[in-house]
């Protein structure tokens, strides 16, 4: 398993340190990892919508990744909400 930090209005689907338990398989691309979380936040939380994860940003210790980026090899792996403000 490898936790992932929320951030944002992601973090009410995360424990109290903002880390969400998740498996991830080698190879597995960001774009297959959004998937996956959707996927375990939907059989977890009624409220959850999935378009949260589809407009966040998925980022490792130093930079946001792409999405056809490998994650299973990142040491950090946070997910970052859009954020609106004025």
């Amino acid at each position: 398993m490898t936790k992932i930090k929320m951030f944002g209005v992601l973090r009410k689907f995360a424990d109290e340190q903002g880390h969400l338990q998740i498996e991830l398989t080698e190879g597995m691309t960001v774009s297959k990892f959004k998937t996956a979380l959707k996927t375990t936040l939907l059989n977890k939380f009624a409220d959850f919508d999935p378009k949260m994860i589809d407009e966040s940003a998925v980022a490792n210790h130093s930079e946001f990744l792409g999405l056809d980026e490998i994650v299973f090899q990142q040491k950090e792996i946070a997910v970052l909400p859009p954020v609106c403000g004025g």
